[in-house]
């Protein structure tokens, strides 16, 4: 079974903690002593910080790994206290039992008698039963088998990310118990770990075989009472750059230049053997750098001598990543890129090579960059791209590796022409000018004409240039004609012209409304046209019903909300401003009495301010609403906008009276009756 470590305050010394708790995640682990050294400062920081290798085999992710306990035992199983033996038997007599071994290493077997099986292993144990049973009965088949197995405490201790005792599986091996214990620190070593077993050192397992080679042949099997113990780590050395595996590696005894690369896993195609580094601590006073030519080491067999120090740091550096044979066909043709450079290359081979020139390329010019020894200047050549392909061969120059050809577009010298449509048309912006182009072309580029242009004219503004001025023109377009083909009316385009199409008067995209809520006939939306008035919204609802109260009516605008906000954020700013002033005076103020007033009216005005910022405006506006034929013509039958919203209350049902009467509230209203009627109520 999977076990935890014996931690303090969790259990007793001595005593194996439960396996079913699982240990709290950790947060992602820092760089180690050894990686930090190996990362920086001295002699530079590197991109990728080296990792000590090995150590990731022991993640979060891992240590859930134990082994099964399903699997059935080889016949090498050593048999402890708390296994249990399946023995069963036929032909002269049948039994079937299930025996445990007790603490005294025995089982019972009725009519038989004990049999001592711990510490023997299960082909001794079955041989001795076998043996027992025979002394009892005869001509009687046997089988043992092992049911239920006992749990093993193992010791897992040194430089192990939780060290302690753990009841783990009799199946376990040296690696089950470094999982259980989260696996050794980067403190501790990955090649030396021991088993301790009755004092004695019964085995040693370097980790390396296994990562590198796949060899478990050293994962040795655990009994009970055994000890793993992790030393601390030994020598190590890191190996960074163009290699397959860039890591820090733990050395184990003499370890040299070639069997580090091999560990870690050979060089790529991309590093640079010629020269590699080999960075030393020397003499605890210094560190220096070792050059050295991998490729003459390897083929002299000095790299399988040249021995490693504590802390070595081999670096391979990248191999150059200028590709030396090549030129460059760059700019206006089917396929730019690079291609293999050929001695005694011209011009036009690298030109078959990018297929053909693309539409309105610059014919006068073409150009070579050129990088000339010793200090690699840049020199630029230009020949006539019109006359090479003409034939003249005096433009076919010659090539050399790392040449930049650049064929031009008759645009990079001069800006596209290009013309503009605004206004109402689905794709309004600028389009390019294409020779020919008139009104409708461009037109029908933008999508054709919105829903809402106005047919009958348009506005072409035209600019007439020179070197020192620049004029405007407007040129009236009968859009319906243009668009109909008449010549006259859709006239060729120039550059940087501007088409402007117009809405249709009065065109709105969307119906504006205004609200009718209340005691009307017919309350809801309403759809209005511009200049409606308000009597002409009521009669279309039908007008009041029987029960309408149009003089308590309520008429609320947008534009009046807005108004009434943003004067009333001025109100606020104002006050703020005599606020601050007042906080000013009262701390400067050494007169008491004087203090009193004005923290007085700091209040005052502290509570104004809390008023203001709480009171939200309404937009309402005062009209009175009467019958539509009575309110026609009148100064309160206004002109609607957008968003009007008129609520028409029910005739009220009382009257409220409040301030100094004995009982302030509402009085029933009764048709006829005056003030004293309602005085006398309360």
């Amino acid at each position: 079974m999977e076990g935890q470590p014996t931690a303090p305050g969790e259990a007793p010394p001595g005593r194996a903690v439960s396996p079913e708790k699982t240990a709290p995640e950790l947060p992602a682990e820092p760089l180690s002593p050894i990686e930090a050294s190996f990362t920086g400062p001295v002699p530079q920081t590197r991109e990728v910080p080296l990792r000590q290798f090995g150590y990731d085999l022991f993640s979060q992710a891992s240590r859930g790994f134990m082994p099964p306990t399903d699997l059935p035992v080889g016949p090498d199983y050593i048999i402890g206290q708390g296994d249990s033996l399946l023995v069963r038997s036929w032909g002269s007599v049948f039994f079937d039992y299930n025996l445990t071994v007790a603490r005294n290493g025995q089982i019972f077997l009725p009519e038989v008698g004990p049999v001592q099986v711990a510490g023997l292993t299960f082909a001794e144990a079955e041989r001795l039963i076998r043996q027992a049973v025979a002394t009892k009965y005869q001509d009687v088949q046997l089988t043992v088998t092992l049911g239920q197995l006992r749990s093993i405490t193992v010791f897992v201790i040194g430089e192990v990310v939780r060290p302690g005792s753990y009841q783990l599986s009799p199946l376990s091996t040296l690696l089950h118990a470094l999982f259980a214990a989260g696996g050794p620190t980067k403190r501790g070593t990955l090649r030396r770990i021991q088993l301790i077993r009755n004092r004695q050192i019964v085995g040693e397992a370097d980790l390396y075989r296994l990562l590198l080679e796949g060899d478990q042949s050293q994962d040795f099997h655990l009994r009970s009472g055994d000890t793993v113990f992790v030393p601390l780590i030994g020598k190590v050395a890191g190996i960074a750059g163009n290699v397959r595996r860039p890591a820090i590696y733990e050395l184990r005894g003499e370890t040299s230049l070639q069997e580090l690369i091999e560990m870690a896993g050979g060089i790529t195609p991309f590093g640079y053997t010629q020269t590699i580094q080999v960075e030393r601590a020397q003499g605890h006073e210094r560190k220096v750098i070792l050059d050295l030519n991998l490729n003459q080491a390897l083929q002299d067999g000095s790299a399988r001598h040249m021995l490693l120090q504590d802390a070595d740091l081999v670096r391979i550096s990248p191999i150059s990543t200028l590709i030396e044979n090549q030129v460059e066909l760059v700019g206006n043709v089917e396929r730019p890129g690079r291609y293999e450079f050929r001695e005694g290359m011209r011009v036009s081979d690298l030109l078959r090579l990018g297929h053909q020139l693309l539409p309105e390329t610059y014919m006068d010019r073409a150009e070579i960059e050129r990088l000339v020894p010793p200090d690699n200047h840049m020199e630029v050549l230009s020949f006539d791209l019109g006359a090479l392909l003409n034939g003249d061969t005096s433009q076919d120059l010659f090539l050399q590796e790392q040449d930049r050809l650049i064929i031009y577009s008759v645009y990079d010298f001069k800006e596209r022409p290009t013309v503009r449509v605004e206004g109402a048309v689905r794709r309004p912006g600028v389009y390019l000018l294409f020779k020919g182009m008139t009104v409708s072309d461009l037109i029908h580029r933008a999508g054709g004409l919105a829903r809402r242009a106005y047919m009958l004219k348009a506005e072409l503004n035209r600019i007439f240039s020179s070197d020192s001025t620049a004029q405007a023109q407007l040129i009236p377009i009968q859009l319906d004609r243009a668009l109909q083909g008449d010549q006259k009316a859709d006239i060729p385009l120039q550059e940087m012209d501007t088409l402007f199409i117009r809405d249709l008067p009065e065109w709105r995209a969307t119906a504006q409304v205004v609200y009718l809520e209340g005691e009307f006939v017919f309350p809801g939306q309403y759809a209005i046209r511009k200049g409606e008035r308000l009597s002409s919204v009521i009669r279309r609802a039908g007008g009041f019903t029987e029960r309408a109260f149009p003089k308590g009516a309520i008429f609320t605008r947008e534009s009046v909300r807005q108004e009434q906000e943003r004067q009333l954020r001025d109100i606020l700013e104002l006050t703020q401003i005599e606020t601050l002033k007042l906080e000013v005076e009262t701390a400067a103020t050494q007169l008491e009495p004087q203090q009193q007033v004005n923290q007085e009216a700091l209040q005052a005005q502290r509570r104004l301010l809390e008023l203001l910022a709480n009171r939200k405006p309404s937009g309402r506006m005062v009209v009175h609403l009467d019958d539509p034929d009575k309110l026609e013509g009148t100064p309160d039958d206004i002109e609607l906008q957008p968003g009007d919203r008129i609520f028409v209350p029910l005739i009220p049902s009382s009257v409220n009276v409040v301030g100094g009467v004995f009982n302030p509230g509402a009085v029933a209203f009764r048709e006829g009756e005056d003030l004293d009627y309602y005085l006398d109520k309360v």
